[in-house]
């Protein structure tokens, strides 16, 4: 089976990008209630800090509130 990432492959397929991967995460963690939502940005902050915490949060924010 050959792989399919931007690395390996000319004809990359889309859910093997870090775009993709991305905004599943998002998508993940903004299916969540609420508090856990909040609870784990505050944990992301602590580990990855403000810029990283902002740009998470903004993301979810987006698709939490379609």
């Amino acid at each position: 089976m050959t792989c399919h990432c931007e690395s390996c492959s000319k004809d990359h397929l889309p859910t093997y990008t870090e775009k993709f991967k991305y905004e599943s995460f998002v998508r993940l963690i903004a299916s969540r209630d609420g508090e856990s939502i909040r609870e784990f940005l505050q944990g992301l902050r602590e580990k990855h800090g403000e810029v990283e915490y902002r740009k998470l949060r903004s993301d979810v924010l987006k698709v939490w509130k379609k």
